[in-house]
């Protein structure tokens, strides 16, 4: 490839390249892979995104050009999730589990919520509610760099709160917008009565 300049002629080769690169970065596992392994894929995905880069500076455009530019925003693309426990205990701090991927940055909203609030986080009215709602506190944490375009989970500590129900909504922006973010929640009850299931 670096013999032909990366001319278009072979830009559909440098994606198949680039393509095997991700494949093989999709595969990496931390708990199996050891950082000093030489065989460990997870810096792969830079390798392909910087193979995608340069087939994207030709200017004529082939089929190789815009398989490109799609696995290149795949790449990039951003992912969050939380989760957490069903029930935690009144005025004791507690965490929640955020899965995130590309962000250095996750802003965080807890809501009260009463009780006629349904889950309905398929409904974009349920978004607007949420992002409606008055606060009772918000945080924001900066992420564990990680510039391999892998997910990456880390656990994240919030204050404690009274009896009650709540959602605890993650954003990728300050603002919490709908357009251009991404939005997370899930439910919590704040309660010191909890059963055993057998």
């Amino acid at each position: 490839l670096q013999q032909y300049h990366f001319q278009p002629v072979v830009s559909n080769a440098a994606y198949l390249l680039a393509r095997s690169y991700a494949d093989e970065a999709a595969t990496y596992n931390p708990q199996q892979h050891k950082a000093n392994d030489s065989l460990n894929p997870r810096y792969l995905y830079q390798k392909a995104a910087a193979l995608c880069r340069q087939v994207l500076q030709q200017d004529v455009l082939t089929e190789g050009k815009v398989n490109c530019q799609l696995l290149l925003r795949q790449i990039e693309q951003k992912e969050i999730s939380i989760t957490g426990e069903a029930v935690v205990v009144p005025e004791q701090p507690f965490r929640i589990l955020l899965s995130y991927r590309n962000m250095p940055q996750v802003w965080i909203r807890i809501i009260a919520a009463p009780a006629t609030w349904k889950d309905a986080s398929q409904d974009t009215s349920f978004w607007q509610l949420l992002i409606n709602a008055q606060p009772l506190a918000t945080t924001n944490f900066s992420l564990p760099a990680a510039d391999d375009h892998q997910p990456h989970k880390t656990e994240l500590p919030l204050p404690s709160l009274k009896a009650g129900r709540y959602v605890i909504l993650a954003s990728a922006t300050p603002n919490f917008e709908r357009t251009n973010n991404l939005l997370a929640a899930f439910y919590t009850h704040c309660s010191n009565i909890a059963w055993m299931q057998q």
